[in-house]
């Protein structure tokens, strides 16, 4: 228990004299590990992967949505249309 109240105190002393020091100077500092967030700059080369990556994609995502709608043309009214209902039948030497 004097633990805690010794703790508590400590911890309203340091609010104290830390209200007193002034205004806190703003950083733009990681708090984690203290490293400063900076841009960083893509290269030519690197711009130019990203360009040929981004048409790679999208030229096979293209493709993906030609094949898909072809089969679907095809293919598409046995999976989306509903079941045929038929009667059982009566006599199975038909």
């Amino acid at each position: 228990m004097m633990m805690t109240r010794k703790n508590i105190a400590s911890a309203s002393m340091k609010k104290r004299n830390s209200d007193r020091s002034g205004p806190h100077l703003r950083t733009d500092r990681c708090e984690l590990c203290g490293t400063s967030p900076r841009p960083v700059r893509l290269s030519i080369g690197e711009m130019a992967a990203n360009a040929a990556c981004g048409i790679l994609l999208l030229t096979v995502l293209t493709l993906f949505g030609y094949f898909a709608d072809k089969w679907l043309e095809r293919n598409g009214h046995d999976v989306f249309d509903p079941p045929i209902w038929h009667e059982p039948l009566d006599s199975w030497s038909l």
